[in-house]
């Protein structure tokens, strides 16, 4: 028997033929869409391919509907244009939150379906893939315009930073610069520490103390300051520190900082367990054209043992989760000690960076 936590499709034949496309250089079709067929809770039919790309994508996406995305865009690399492979899961606004939480649970068999990509993303409106954002990201994840350290010099990097990127809370105050503005200063990608320190924005931001909600879906982050330096360190040249976890406290919408050192991924690692949900910053190296970059990886942990109304709650946090962490390259996200190895971040990376990719003739 089929788990229900395993997708299936009702011509898988013909998804694999259109997924196939996608991926040949030599066919015009650039995107796919599968949507659940209803009332089915694990069953995929395709929705549309065509050659129109993001743009003509959207046009299928309804707010009431669930659905897989995957589409094809072209990033330039050193003047060479390369394929760039983006898929993301649409739960649309009016979408229930148990059939949102139907979605976690499939995550890893669509995700081994789809295979690689570089870059994966929950929408559920359209701001969320406006093509704008997404080229942006690729852009980062791509490293062209990351920070590069020579390999001899790594260890012996300035101290000079800029302040973490800017933190979000539920309850903000912004003076002297706009919001808008103060995200926008810290670069897209990680620059060398001079040139980070002088981009710093010029704004502040300030978090009130207001009471922490105890119910609801409503976010906040207890003792700011302290999370937001931890992110410093690892982002630091000058500092040993290679990763933060945060978490929630208890079960209330808190989240707290669970740890920050040395160690990289095992040390990360031991902070979880099956039944929690964290996040982590981890700072690694990739090697492009001879240069050791640095690059940061997000770490999306969701325990297995997660009640699967916990896991729908939780998903409305993410976005205000990524924009207080800040810039990353690639993410990875695991339920399991066996989803989250070394190998897989490292693979992660690597396909982000553009290290793994062709370079398609034009």
């Amino acid at each position: 028997m089929v788990a229900t936590t395993d997708i299936q499709f009702v011509d898988r034949e013909q998804s694999n033929a259109v997924l196939a496309d996608v991926r040949n250089d030599n066919t015009e079709t650039d995107w796919a869409l599968w949507a659940y067929q209803e009332p089915s809770a694990n069953i995929l039919e395709l929705r549309g391919s065509g050659t129109g790309g993001l743009e003509e994508l959207k046009q299928h996406l309804t707010p009431p509907d669930r659905m897989y995305g995957f589409f094809r865009v072209v990033d330039v690399i050193d003047n060479h244009p390369t394929v760039k492979f983006v898929f993301f899961a649409w739960a649309g606004e009016k979408v229930s939150v148990v059939k949102k939480a139907r979605m976690t649970t499939h995550k890893g068999s669509i995700t081994e379906f789809i295979g690689q990509t570089h870059l994966s993303i929950d929408a559920s409106d359209f701001d969320d893939i406006a093509l704008d954002k997404i080229m942006s990201r690729v852009g980062d994840a791509s490293g062209s315009g990351s920070r590069v350290l020579a390999a001899h010099a790594s260890s012996s990097a300035s101290s000079s930073s800029a302040p973490a990127p800017v933190a979000v809370a539920v309850a903000r105050s912004v003076e002297d610069a706009p919001l808008e503005r103060a995200v926008a200063a810290e670069p897209a990608q990680v620059q060398a520490p001079a040139a980070r320190a002088a981009s710093a924005p010029s704004g502040k931001v300030s978090f009130t103390r207001s009471a922490i909600p105890k119910g609801g879906s409503t976010l906040s982050f207890e003792n700011a300051d302290e999370l937001q330096q931890a992110i410093r360190r690892v982002r630091s040249d000058a500092d040993p520190a290679d990763w933060v976890l945060f978490g929630y406290r208890g079960n209330e919408n808190v989240i707290v900082l669970n740890g920050v050192g040395e160690g990289s991924l095992d040390a990360l690692s031991a902070q979880l367990k099956l039944d929690t949900v964290n996040y982590g910053i981890l700072r690694v190296t990739d090697e492009i054209d001879s240069h050791i970059t640095v690059k940061f990886v997000l770490i999306i942990w969701i325990g297995e043992s997660v009640k699967i109304m916990r896991k729908a709650l939780i998903a409305t946090h993410k976005g205000a989760i990524t924009e207080f962490i800040g810039q990353y390259h690639t993410d990875v996200n695991a339920s399991n000690f066996s989803e989250l190895t070394i190998e897989e971040v490292i693979r992660k990376v690597k396909d982000a960076s553009g290290t793994a990719v062709h370079v398609k003739n034009i």
